[in-house]
């Protein structure tokens, strides 16, 4: 017989406990031994997975709903993630020494944001939302000043739960809400498949 994987078994430890309700978001650097958390609280945490200690934090106004951290190819420091809230509201957030500083804040969505994703080259973030919309944007390197420029969007019948590129960056898998489960793919190479932003 198969074990249910539980949390409270002996192969696993809790490494911390940082939030006052759901973890919503979790990722780790792709160069170093930091984390970083967002939760239905609204804090984003930093902390040192290694050591096992809290490094900062920063509280928002609205809960979140997801957290990823940019690639290299956005910030070669990769100091740089991505954090979207309930609002339709996507921060971009840099990994200072001692605090998280805002690098740009836009809302492509008018509900909450659901998922998020850059293409592998980085050239394109899209992200989804609980108002059945993928949004595409062009990211810029994170020691740009210039902000994140819209491409386009797509409208969707479901919230759009998750977001994943195909290799080559030319089509985007998308997984929705609703009876039955949904997923797509999005051929960006077709001029159609997009709504151009205005």
């Amino acid at each position: 017989p198969s074990r249910r994987f539980s949390p409270l078994t002996p192969e696993t430890r809790q490494l911390a406990e940082f939030h006052s309700g759901p973890v919503v978001g979790l990722d780790v650097s792709p160069t170093d031994h930091f984390a970083a958390s967002a939760g239905a609280d609204g804090t984003v945490r930093c902390w040192d997975y290694v050591d096992k200690k809290p490094l900062y934090s920063r509280t928002f106004a609205q809960a979140c709903t997801l957290l990823a951290w940019a690639p290299v190819a956005i910030c070669p420091q990769a100091r740089t993630v991505l954090v979207g809230f309930a609002d339709g509201v996507v921060r971009v957030l840099y990994r200072g020494a001692s605090d998280w500083k805002t690098r740009q804040t836009f809302k492509p969505h008018n509900d909450a944001v659901l998922s998020a994703s850059y293409s592998k080259d980085g050239r394109t973030l899209a992200t989804g939302g609980k108002d059945h919309l993928i949004f595409l944007l062009a990211p810029v390197d994170a020691r740009s000043t210039r902000e994140y420029s819209p491409l386009g969007f797509v409208r969707l019948d479901a919230p759009v739960r998750s977001l994943a590129w195909r290799a080559d960056a030319q089509a985007l898998l998308f997984a929705c809400d609703g009876e039955g489960g949904i997923v797509g793919e999005v051929d960006l190479a077709s001029a159609s498949a997009m709504t151009p932003e205005a």
